[in-house]
């Protein structure tokens, strides 16, 4: 037995515990910085991963990507609705696919029904998510599009054989052995998180438990440059009114006659504004003014969504919309309970036989994340982040130029126009981030 387990038995109500701090930084931002902490990685980046038959992202997967998107976002929005609600479904659904390589029994299942995955099998999970993020990557030079990963074990245990390979196979970006116990290790973290959003998101953890043994870190970013941008000298002061029925004082950016993929039906209208090389959109959806914005947020899903984005059509008009800025942290663990993945942070009940080398049970004991947005005249800056600890022991076309006013609360999300899948996600009630 680990010495450490016996000596920490007074630490814990429940004697014998390991603790594994599995934390998924989904950032937003990711730069190429201290590769002194990659020093310890034996395996290739996954961007350059050539297997014999080249994966492809399928249909089937973005789906079922959307469908988690949306049901994250009704679970995370009910929280606070008269806040802003942004979260980067790929970057959670991307660190939980790592987890759930360590899964089995009825946890594995439940992450399976939370994650919305048609197949079981962790491998095609992991194939679907390597080739998504290798296409991200090359969205074009006026995208600047990064996802990292960084695999932290204490010194005092060892990662289970067949996760560790998986790791390496479809996410290796590092490997390092560290004393989570030393003073230091929650400042390596968040120094990671630093420097892999470009300082956009600067704290994921305050503390580690005690018996802590593994952390679990990913990091994406993106900055994003409009297709077609909005010239600053068009831009002015304009009203936004508020869920309170308040008016709130916006800056409008402003397109007076441009031709954009357009949609409208009985509930709402939406337009695609496309970034630089057209591979990413961002979708703006605005219900339409006599309805009520929360329970249009609630009851539209991935399949309005993807229905609304397939007929879209070109149409000239006048746009309106707002600078605007979002800022969410979070803890996951209730929305992710309430997408039925409770079981994963139960102590006695989770199943996770193939993270650690050990025949101690494990369960995740925190999720966090938090994600930061940022639009204006030249484009997006979106950022994410993730924490999650496991612990191991027990219609019809308008006429043309028809005005796209968005001075009212809206659905924006940042998609992958060849795929399908979902990057970023919100629903916003105040431009101003209030």
């Amino acid at each position: 037995m680990d010495s450490r387990v016996s000596s920490l038995e007074g630490v814990d109500p429940v004697p014998r515990l390991l603790k594994i701090a599995v934390v998924a930084l989904a950032v937003g931002v990711a730069s190429i910085v201290a590769w002194t902490v990659f020093a310890h990685n034996d395996s290739p980046d996954p961007a350059e991963w050539r297997p014999t038959s080249q994966p492809v992202y399928t249909r089937q997967f973005a789906t079922s990507q959307a469908r988690f998107a949306f049901s994250l976002l009704h679970v995370v929005r009910e929280q606070d609705p008269t806040a802003n609600t942004f979260v980067s479904p790929l970057s959670i659904r991307y660190a939980l696919g790592m987890v759930y390589n360590g899964a089995g029994g009825a946890t594995k299942t439940a992450m399976a029904a939370a994650l919305q995955l048609d197949d079981p099998v962790p491998t095609a999970l992991n194939i679907d998510n390597v080739s998504l993020v290798r296409g991200l990557r090359e969205s074009g030079p006026e995208v600047d599009f990064s996802l990292r990963n960084c695999l932290i074990v204490d010194e005092s245990v060892r990662a289970d054989h067949a996760f560790r390979a998986a790791y390496d196979k479809y996410y290796g970006w590092g490997f390092v052995p560290m004393d989570l116990q030393a003073p230091q290790s929650v400042g390596w973290i968040n120094n990671w998180v630093r420097d892999n959003t470009r300082g956009r998101i600067t704290r994921i953890v305050e503390r580690l438990d005690p018996l802590d043994v593994m952390v679990l870190l990913n990091a994406a970013y993106l900055d994003a440059k409009w297709d077609c941008p909005f010239e600053a000298r068009t831009t002015r002061p304009a009203e936004f009114t508020l869920l309170s029925g308040e008016v709130e004082a916006v800056q409008m950016m402003r397109h007076d006659h441009e031709s954009f993929p357009y949609f409208e039906n009985k509930v709402a209208r939406a337009l695609s504004l496309p970034y630089a090389g057209e591979r990413l959109s961002m979708i703006v959806v605005l219900p339409h003014p006599e309805l009520d914005f929360g329970e249009f947020c609630q009851s539209f899903d991935a399949n309005m969504w993807e229905d609304m984005a397939a007929q879209m059509c070109d149409q000239e008009l006048k746009v309106g919309l707002p600078r605007f800025t979002a800022e969410q942290h979070l803890d996951l663990e209730p929305p992710l309970t309430s997408l039925g993945m409770g079981v994963a942070f139960g102590r006695g009940d989770a199943e996770f036989p193939s993270l650690i080398d050990t025949d101690l049970p494990v369960w995740i004991s925190q999720a966090r994340h938090a994600a930061t947005l940022r639009v204006d005249e030249e484009g997006t800056v979106a950022a994410a982040a993730s924490m999650m600890g496991a612990a191991m022991g027990g219609g019809g076309m308008p006429a043309p130029t028809t005005p796209f006013i968005v001075d009212r609360p809206f659905i924006c999300g940042i998609r992958d126009n060849q795929t399908g899948a979902i990057l970023f996600l919100g629903a916003i009630v105040s431009p101003e981030g209030a």
